[in-house]
């Protein structure tokens, strides 16, 4: 190869030349990760003694909780915190005391106990 050739070929490597003559940039091909940001735990719209101690949790405990750290906090309750909050979900459901999701409702549920 002549040196001419080899700048040239050395020259595409690096920069490219656009139709209209400007040379642009080489990009990078790896991706600059952002940081996750754990979201704020919203429970779900379903009667449960997880969703209970969600509603709970929220209030009493941390109320911009997010969804791994309630699930962290779910993980660790022994069998028996977890059998007082289905307990006290059978009661609710059967006296009707959980009969929507509004605003007084929840703030209702929210006032149990939180291990």
């Amino acid at each position: 190869m002549s040196s001419s050739t080899t700048s040239e070929h050395h020259s595409s490597k690096t920069n490219k030349t656009s139709s209209k003559g400007r040379v642009e940039e080489p990009t990078s091909s790896t991706s600059v990760e952002q940081p996750t940001v754990a979201k704020k735990w919203q429970p779900r719209k379903m009667k449960s003694a997880r969703t209970l101690c969600t509603y709970r949790w929220l209030k009493q405990v941390n109320e911009d909780g997010s969804t791994t750290q309630f699930n962290e906090y779910w993980k660790h309750l022994k069998k028996d915190q977890k059998a007082v909050h289905l307990q006290f979900l059978h009661a609710l459901v059967s006296n009707d005391g959980w009969n929507d999701f509004s605003a007084t409702v929840i703030n209702s549920l929210s006032s149990g106990m939180v291990y």
